[in-house]
């Protein structure tokens, strides 16, 4: 049970490396996001489906952050990158067992591309594509919501995670 938390939290640490109202616009329009953030919050909540060995468990999780050390700079070139870590609590419940695992995370956003377009925000890290939706915006506050919808495969375990999360980054 306890590899397959591991799994689950390698997952959900896969996710969070994907996951302001001005007058100006970013690139794609929008309000200006342009400049550095610090994470102020970070919340998932979701279910897990773990495949494998001709077993099949449901399950949920929750996952929170503390202890934030991090930031994050959108240039006006569309580039971003990201500094400093904060703590993954990560709490799996399957078959009625519950376990807390707690992981550091480092370059919550890494570095890559970002789009603005309305209250869309996506993120490009490499190969990986992160959309997500601004659901609160102040001239110092955004806080958006990202789906998680994933399927990875480990050591023929097959662990697939759908849910919400949500981050908020406050302007430095």
């Amino acid at each position: 049970m306890i590899r397959i938390a591991k799994i689950l939290a390698f997952g959900l640490l896969l996710f969070s490396l994907a996951c302001n109202k001005d007058d100006d616009s970013g690139p794609s329009g929008g309000a200006d996001i342009t400049g550095t953030w610090k994470l102020t919050a970070f919340t998932l909540d979701g279910t897990t489906t773990t495949v494998g060995g001709g077993v099949t468990l449901n399950g949920t999780f929750k996952s929170t952050g503390k202890n934030f050390n991090a930031q994050v700079t959108f240039n006006k070139d569309g580039t971003y990158t990201s500094s400093g870590s904060y703590t993954v609590v990560l709490t799996t419940t399957i078959s009625s067992q519950t376990t807390t695992l707690e992981e550091p995370l480092n370059d919550f956003f890494g570095k890559g591309t970002w789009k603005r377009d309305g209250s869309q925000l996506t993120i490009i890290s490499g190969t990986e594509t992160t959309v997500a939706e601004i659901v609160e915006e102040t001239s110092k506050k955004l806080r958006f919501k990202v789906p998680l919808n994933r399927t990875t495969t480990d050591s023929g375990f097959s662990v697939t995670q759908k849910g919400t999360g949500f981050q908020t980054i406050e302007r430095q």
